[in-house]
């Protein structure tokens, strides 16, 4: 866990290292804080997600999320979502 003021979190780190060293594209999940997000940007990590960005939303309202989303989408993205709402 990444606290305010934490200079390092060595698991964390490791991680960071390791996918790098394996060239993989790293999405930090379960980013609550700022200091979380600006830990992982300071290292690097340029994707995330987490309550920071959006709290989890009622399905009800993921929908209309999505659909709104799709909307906006290439056509390629809409096929894509059409396949994931159908499974």
């Amino acid at each position: 866990m990444v606290k305010p003021d934490t200079t390092q979190v060595p698991v964390l780190d490791g991680l960071i290292a390791m996918a790098k060293d394996l060239h993989c594209e790293i999405v930090a999940e379960g980013v609550e804080t700022e200091a979380q997000a600006l830990y992982l940007r300071a290292r690097g990590v340029l994707h995330a997600r987490g309550f920071i960005f959006a709290p989890a939303l009622k399905v009800g309202a993921f929908k209309e999320l999505a659909v709104a989303l799709q909307a906006t989408q290439p056509s390629r993205r809409r096929s894509e979502a059409s396949v994931a709402n159908a499974a």
